[in-house]
């Protein structure tokens, strides 16, 4: 039934070694049918070996990851993302609803107008003259969001069932209530009517307050680019006329209410725990990925075969990955935790670190957020409220004295709460010009340069034309164009000036 050249297959061995020897005649003697046999036995113990190495390796690797969690977890740290989302607060309570309510009313009327509120009218009496005709229109819904402001929470009830998924529709809602809100009371302070103007004010930083527990970088981005609407809107309001002290000390502590440092690092453990259900996720499934990250990223980062290969054969390689994010997060959390003037800078996290990732931690450099830059615009947004509040107060000021004050200190003495410049860590620069004055922070490029305006003021108050930005038009607009100057050098030069009175100083100076 057998031969020494065909095993058991006899016809067929016999075959294939006449067609070998007949080939490769000296090879054909030298390696038989059986020396195969040796060969596959010889790779199916590879096989076990590397298999059972890669066991090892998992489990080395798994319990290295296992045993971060729990230090992190022992920590008072999230793990996962379901111990960071808002819980539910009574309806009572919720200002959420309110807002969403009074968003929609705004929308469906747009939608019929043909236009909508945008920052970028401020400063065009023709255009203003129409926005108040709608803001007068809107009033039902400025009720709405006074009603909203007043309570102590904003719980938008989002799908946080698959975090990766998570839509969050409210945050251009929002953003479209500030820029409604500030029409608004630019609308009330034109007609004279400062008591009103400061209390639309007091309810678009509420909003802002409102949205920044919100557990994301998103969140946190939105809401500094609601306080920028906002403080544009005070910069042509606080100074147009006298103040009512009830509505300014109003004002003033909402100023004060926010906690941004909080909201940041709120984000940053979302951000962590995002990831660590990624990293779960992909080693269950591997498609998973593809589903989630954009077709570019894809490409960009070669994911689609690794992914399927850390999942299956290089699960120890998976689990390094994720060490090197947890290490990468661990490094962004003390980053976000400091002042951007502790970090500019710094060796904690540049800009580009994704490049000095290894290039094998394939996933880490698809979650990796981007937390450098954003402690900037947290500071810048802090820098920002404290001018309004200290304009606010040099104001108060003159009006119980006939004159400003010679220093920020006598703003204090009459009992006024003034914050400090979060870039340098002292007060802010105040100086009295001829018959106005100048007020700044020195700004993220942490130098005091002598109260001259950042690129985005400058193109914020059309005094300076858009740079051209990533190839592309810039799209610039009053209370969003900080955004949009991301990609332009020298974007930090300059200071964070307080426009109300910067163009009176130019012409005290002369200039």
């Amino acid at each position: 039934m057998s031969d020494d050249r065909g095993g058991y297959f006899p016809t067929f061995g016999a075959a294939l070694a006449r067609v070998w020897n007949g080939c490769f005649p000296t090879i054909g003697r030298a390696v038989r049918w059986r020396g195969w046999r040796k060969i596959a036995i010889g790779l199916l113990a590879l096989i076990v070996v590397l298999g059972v190495i890669n066991v090892v390796a998992t489990v080395y690797e798994g319990g290295k990851v296992k045993a971060k969690l729990a230090e992190l977890k022992a920590q008072g740290v999230a793990v996962s993302w379901k111990e960071v989302i808002p819980r539910p607060v009574p309806d009572a309570e919720n200002g959420a609803k309110l807002y969403l309510q009074a968003a929609d009313i705004i929308k469906a009327r747009e939608a019929n107008r043909g236009a909508g509120y945008d920052s970028k009218d401020w400063r065009d009496a023709a255009k203003m003259a129409v926005v108040a005709k709608y803001v007068a229109e809107d009033a039902d819904a400025l009720a709405l969001m006074k009603e909203a402001a007043g309570r102590p929470y904003a719980w938008f009830n989002l799908n946080w069932s698959d975090p990766p998924a998570t839509l969050f529709p409210h945050l251009a809602k929002m953003r479209n209530l500030a820029r409604f809100v500030g029409s608004a009371a630019i609308v009330a302070s034109e007609r004279g009517d400062q008591a009103e103007a400061l209390d639309d004010l007091r309810v678009g930083f509420t909003m802002s307050r409102h949205v920044c527990p919100e557990p994301t970088l998103i969140d946190q981005l939105v809401c500094y680019a609601m306080d920028a609407i906002m403080v544009s809107a005070a910069e042509m309001v606080i100074g147009k006329g006298p103040l009512p002290e009830d509505k300014a000390r109003a004002l003033n502590e909402e100023l004060g209410r926010v906690d941004y440092m909080a909201g940041m690092e709120k984000a940053m453990q979302m951000e962590r725990c995002f990831g660590i259900y990624m990293f779960d996720q992909v080693r269950r499934h591997p498609k998973f990925i593809e589903q989630t990250v954009s077709p570019d990223i894809a490409q960009e980062v070669e994911v689609r075969w690794r992914l399927w290969a850390y999942a299956y054969l290089l699960r120890p390689l998976a689990y390094a990955d994720e060490r090197v994010y947890l290490e990468h997060m661990d490094r962004s959390a003390a980053m976000v935790g400091a002042s951007w003037r502790e970090t500019a800078g710094g060796p904690t996290v540049v800009p580009h670190e994704k490049d000095n990732m290894p290039r094998w931690a394939v996933l880490s450099g698809v979650l990796t957020p981007m937390f450098s830059r954003a402690s900037a615009r947290r500071d810048q947004a802090m820098a920002m409220r404290a001018l309004v509040g200290a304009a606010m107060g040099v104001e108060m000021y003159k009006q119980k004295t006939g004159k400003y004050p010679a220093g920020l200190a006598e703003v204090r003495e009459v009992g006024w709460k003034v914050g400090e410049d979060p870039f340098s860590g002292k007060e802010l620069v105040y100086k009295v010009v001829g018959p106005t004055y100048l007020l700044y922070s020195i700004g993220p490029d942490l130098k005091d340069d002598g109260g001259k305006p950042g690129l985005w003021q400058m193109v914020e108050w059309g005094l300076q034309a858009p740079p051209q930005i990533r190839g592309g038009p810039p799209g610039t607009g009053r209370g969003g164009s900080v955004d949009n100057l991301a990609g332009v050098a020298g974007r930090d030069a300059g200071d964070l000036v307080w426009m109300g009175t910067w163009e009176a100083v130019q012409k005290a100076r002369g200039g």
